[in-house]
């Protein structure tokens, strides 16, 4: 979704519901960021590969880009697996198979951080109940990790 520009209005206009919802509520939409972030903690010690969350999407939206914040300097691979919400059963939906990251996953390599916003080759359209599951491949050093990801909905 996109700024648009409110039309002209005249002192005595009438302001329909429409009409707000048109030159304010949709900018305010647009305007405003929008994503998710969750910590995968190891408790103090390196993060174990495996299923780490889920996240619900409560409405269609396209994401545009990931990052990734460490407590020190390592490498993690982290993979999200995208499924809808009819199909999720935990366990045939969703698994790497359902894969949304091509072969470019989200990636720290001897590194404290890392963004994409290239997202080559990605599934980024999300539609509203789709379970999107966050596992981590591998990890080394990191102990503690952020995981955002900002959308644009549309």
């Amino acid at each position: 979704m996109a700024y648009s520009q409110p039309s002209n209005r005249s002192t005595g206009d009438v302001i329909t519901a429409a009409i707000w919802n048109q030159d304010v509520v949709a900018n305010m939409i647009a305007m405003t960021p929008h994503g998710f972030s969750a910590i995968i903690d190891g408790g103090g010690a390196a993060i174990t590969a495996g299923i780490k969350f889920d996240i619900y999407v409560p409405a269609r939206c396209s994401l545009v880009k990931v990052t990734q914040l460490a407590d020190t300097s390592g490498s993690i691979v982290t993979d999200l697996w995208k499924t809808t919400y009819s199909l999720f059963d935990n366990s045939t939906h969703p698994v790497a198979a359902d894969s949304i990251c091509s072969t470019s996953k989200p990636t720290i390599a001897s590194a404290h951080k890392s963004q994409d916003s290239t997202l080559l080759n990605w599934t980024v359209q999300w539609e509203e109940g789709d379970v999107v599951r966050v596992n981590v491949d591998s990890c080394t050093s990191i102990t503690r990790e952020t995981l955002a990801g900002n959308v644009s909905y549309n």
